[in-house]
Formats: C-alpha cells, structure tokens, sequence
C-alpha cells in the first residue's frame, strides 16, 4: 500500500482505540457509529494485503461490536484488541513508497545515479524514472526564433525503465518523493518546474555540478534564490562551507538544506579501467602516451562558443609525439551551436574533423565523461564544473585562462564564495608560456607534487562515505517522520 494509505490505517486505529477506552469510561456508546464506520473503511484498505494477524484481529472487533450497544460488556475485550490492532498496523502492514527520478541530459545522471540504485536496492519502493526534454530557444535580431530540442532515450541502453514524460500524470500519480538535478526553469517544460511537482510531490533537488570558489556576489546569490533551491522540501549540499552560503543568501535560509556530499563522487570514485573499456577507436592514438583531457565550455555571454582557443592546443600536441589528447567538447555545445551561432556552425563541424583525422587526438562524443575521465591522465581545463569533478581521480588538472580576484575588483564585483574550491590549490596557467611549461613539466614528470589527501579532505569531506546510501536513507526517514 501507498504511504498515504499506511498513514491513514495507522491514524484511524489509534482513533478507535481513543474512542473504546471513551466508550468504557463514559458508557456513552454514540461513538460506536464511528468506529464500525472506521473498521469497515480499514478492512477495505487492507483486502489485497498480506497481513493475516491484523485482518484477523479486524474480524475479532468487528464480530464483537453489535453487542456493544446493549449491554457494553464485551468492552473490556475490544480495548484489548484495539490495542493489539494498533501495534499489529505498525509491525505487520507494509507499506511502499513511490519515488520518482527526473533525468535529463545524459551526461547528468552521474549526480543522482548512485541515490537511484540505493533506492532500486530496497524492497519497499516503486521507482519510476522520467525523460524529460531538455531545449533552448532564443529570440534572433530579425524576429525569427532559433531553437533546439534535446529528447533522447539513452536510459534504455543502460537498463533503466523509463517512462515518456508524456505519458506520466504526477498529478494522478502523486510519486512521494520526487529527485530532480535540473534547476533551471529556462531549458524544460512547466510539469518539471519545482512549483509544479512541489504541488504533488517531496522535491528533493541533487546539484549536477560541484561549486566552485570566485563566484563573483551577483551570480552566487542568483545562484542560491534559484526555484530549485527555494521550494525543495529537501537540497543536497556538497560541504559546510556551502551550508553557510545557503543560510547567508538563500530565502530558506538553509532551513531546507542537507550537508551530504553529492551523490556524484560516488559515481567518479567507482571508475577505472577495469569497468570503463577504452573505446575500439582511441586505443591507436592512446597507445604509450601520456594522455590529457581538453574540455572546452561555451562562454557565457555566447559572443564566442569556446573559451579556450582549441587549434593553438591541436597543434601543441600534434607537434609533441609523446602526448596524446581526448578533446570533451561541452555536451550542450552542439545546441548551442544551432540556436545562438548558426554562422559559425560549420566551422565547429570542420574543427571536429579536423580531430578525427589528426594521429594523436579523438573525440568525445560519449553520453558520459567515463571514458575520458579513466583513460587520460590529465585534465586541460579553464572554469568549468568538471575540474572539481576531475580533481577527486587525484590526477593533475591544469587550469587555463584562469580569472580571479583582480577581474571581479576590475568590475566591481565582490568575490562571495571564498573556500569552496580553490582553483590555485591545483596547476594554474595565467598565459601561453605558463602553459607550455605546465605541459612540459608533465611530460618530463617535473610537476610540483599535491597534497592530495589534504586537498580530499579539505573539500570532499564526505566523499568516501557512500552518499548515495546515506541520503536514501535520510531521506526516507526524513519522509516518514513527516508523513
């Protein structure tokens, strides 16, 4: 049976109970309406459940009641079974939970992934799992609108049910607790906003993405107002110290706010070579060199899509035999592409094949960073989320164009998110030559050494804990505490 259900069963056994011991007290027997009104409710709430002490015990009360009214002397004997009918409710019906996962974008299920099969893992839950579409639109100069929608099955392949979001009703269904990784509004349907599933449903939101020191003030109180955020019932958070963001700026205050770790590190710390192949194409250009990891992201303002320039480091590793590179461009690339930068949508494609013909470079493409993750050896990068994901392998992450403090004095910004993650605890490089060097030094093995244990604990306190496990089953009890 449904929670709600088990709820309701619970509540009117404890009622008849209050009732009888009223009932013995008083020899007012007005009250006996109700009851035989409560335990016929209960008995049809139980026919298709396993519970044979409590349905017989049900029958007991039910047999004894017409006897009531006349003489009240069976009352004794149904107090005594009312009793045991409330501590039979609690020990013998079974209830289940209904749990929804929102999934979106492939390359995101990293971040509930491992809270899903904690779930999957329990016999006391019904999962359902929905495809949500993910687009962007945007309004062009000449009043043509350019769009592109993302809806793509790749939970089958992985042997996930799931079911079409249009054929889900969560107002008929109304899942218990639903999960989403999503917080943006802009890029999804109004069924997946959080006011819409809040009405229906506990919204628990996981953050797809680990935040990172050098958020100028406007973009991490934005950040924290976000709807998401807001309305959860309950928020993962990755550390104390964003805990303490969370209660400075966000409207909750915090209030709804679990320090857990994300459920992401879970999925990282499970990769390796054993589990994740090298892909039939990349072994030939892999083979016997030090691989690095380039991931490219759009820039913000979307006047140029990369922010690092990529054919200055294709040629940089074409001319270095002993280096080989997996180019990640960012997933949403391509869309972004299509809607903001159509005219330059060519030249991305010819940048692409250029890195399919070249002998010591690929391409990922992949659905998930896995591959690229477990077969490089170093990560090229400049701002993005994936430094702090790439961190936790304790594998060199190299940290180009890098801004700081200086651009957010030179704008007049104030720096708001001091201690999350510290991009100068990892290789920075301010220019090309600071770059060349980095990368020469990792050839030659001349890094500087890292203190990875103190850089883990510093900030994935709580990575080697088991999140995903530990949240299910906070969350669950959180629930029925409530419910």
């Amino acid at each position: 049976m449904r929670v709600s259900q088990y709820k309701i069963i619970n509540e009117l056994c404890g009622s008849i109970l209050e009732a009888y011991r009223i009932i013995e007290d008083t020899k007012n027997y007005d009250l006996l309406g109700d009851c035989i009104d409560a335990l016929s409710i209960i008995a049809e709430s139980i026919e298709n459940e396993d519970c044979p002490k409590f349905e017989s015990t049900l029958i007991d009360m039910t047999e004894l009641l017409p006897d009531n009214a006349a003489n009240g002397a069976n009352m004794p004997r149904l107090v005594l079974l009312a009793e045991k009918l409330q501590k039979l409710a609690k020990k013998e019906l079974k209830y289940r939970l209904r749990v929804l996962f929102v999934a979106e974008l492939s390359s995101k299920w990293d971040s509930m992934e491992s809270v899903y099969e904690a779930f999957k893992k329990r016999d006391d839950v019904d999962i359902d799992v929905v495809l949500e579409p993910i687009f962007r639109a945007v309004n062009m100069p000449d009043g043509t609108v350019n769009s592109e929608i993302i809806y793509e099955d790749w939970l089958t392949p992985l042997g996930i049910l799931n079911i079409p979001y249009a054929a889900y009703n969560i107002e008929a269904i109304k899942p218990d607790i639903t999960f989403i990784s999503q917080p943006y509004e802009s890029v999804t349907i109004p069924m997946f906003w959080p006011e819409n599933i809040a009405k229906y449903s506990k919204l628990v939101y996981v953050p797809y993405f680990m935040s990172h020191t050098l958020q100028p003030y406007e973009v991490m109180a934005g950040a924290l107002l976000l709807p998401a955020e807001q309305i959860a019932w309950k928020v993962l958070c990755q550390s104390n110290k964003m805990f303490e963001y969370f209660k400075e700026y966000s409207q909750s205050k915090g209030t709804n706010v679990i320090v857990s770790g994300l459920p992401k590190w879970d999925h990282i710390l499970k990769l390796s070579k054993e589990s994740i192949p090298c892909p039939a194409d990349w072994k030939i250009k892999l083979k016997g060199k030090k691989v690095i990891l380039l991931n490219t992201h759009f820039t913000l303002d979307f006047k140029s899509i990369s922010d690092m320039d990529e054919m200055s480091i294709f040629k940089y590793v074409e001319n270095r035999k002993e280096l080989a590179l997996i180019w990640r461009p960012h997933p949403m690339t391509d869309s972004i592409y299509k809607v903001y930068k159509k005219d330059k949508y060519r030249d991305y494609l010819e940048l692409k094949e250029y890195v399919k013909n070249s002998q010591n470079i690929v391409l990922d493409e992949n659905r998930s960073y896995d591959e690229s993750f477990v077969w490089s050896d170093a990560l090229m990068d400049s701002r993005s989320s994936l430094i702090t994901q790439y961190a936790l392998l304790r594998k060199p992450v190299f940290i180009m164009n890098s801004y700081g403090c200086e651009e957010f004095e030179e704008r007049n910004l104030d720096v708001a998110s001091e201690g999350l993650f510290d991009f100068n605890d990892l290789y920075v490089a301010h220019n090309d030559d600071e770059r060349v060097k980095l990368l020469d030094d990792f050839i030659l093995d001349k890094l500087p050494e890292i203190d990875w244990d103190k850089m883990i604990d510093k900030y994935y306190k709580m990575s080697s804990s088991g999140i995903g496990i530990g949240v299910t089953g906070y969350i669950i009890k959180a629930f029925m505490n409530e419910v």
